[in-house]
């Protein structure tokens, strides 16, 4: 660059000189500006990123939670005695709330993970509203529903937990 300059200088006069070293400094300051920018954007994405994780991870937490409550209040209605029906419309409506929420929290989660849950949803609406509630037998289909959606909510829930703390851990900027 400095070699640029010295040429320069000495085979022309000071106007052309002028016009090369402040087009050499534009180039110079877009550079700088350019990497600046793309700086900043990494920066806002690795910070969106950890302020979304957080609250997937504590999505996902609840909805773990959620579906591991599906299964007792199913084997519950199972259980019911047929003239028990103020009982059975409380726990078929806490099923819904309960399916409600989860479909809520997928919606903000993984893609596979709502699309599983929407199965187990319509699962659900089903089983409640034909009065079908075998919860009992692992061979259940709204059992495994449960389990798979459980299983890739946890899976989900591992990843995520292990890439947050992995980048906090990690004081470097991106």
């Amino acid at each position: 660059m400095a070699v640029i300059y010295l040429i320069t200088i000495a085979l022309w006069n000071e106007t052309v000189a002028a016009g090369v070293i402040g087009a050499t400094g534009g180039v110079v300051g877009g550079a700088l500006t350019l990497f600046g920018v793309k700086w900043t954007i990494d920066k806002q994405k690795w910070d969106r990123f950890l302020d979304t994780s957080q609250i997937q991870i504590v999505n996902l937490s609840e909805m773990s939670t959620l579906l591991s409550d599906f299964i007792n209040e199913f084997s519950e209605l199972g259980n019911l005695a047929p003239d028990q029906h103020e009982k059975r419309r409380i726990v078929e409506n806490s099923i819904r709330d309960r399916a409600r929420k989860i479909y809520l929290l997928a919606m903000n989660s993984h893609s596979e993970i709502f699309k599983e849950v929407i199965k187990l949803e319509k699962e659900i609406i089903t089983e409640v509203r034909n009065g079908y509630y075998n919860c009992e037998s692992e061979d259940s289909g709204i059992k495994k529903r449960i389990k798979n959606c459980s299983e890739l909510v946890d899976k989900r829930k591992e990843e995520l937990t292990v890439l947050y703390n992995s980048i906090l851990n990690n004081t470097k900027a991106p």
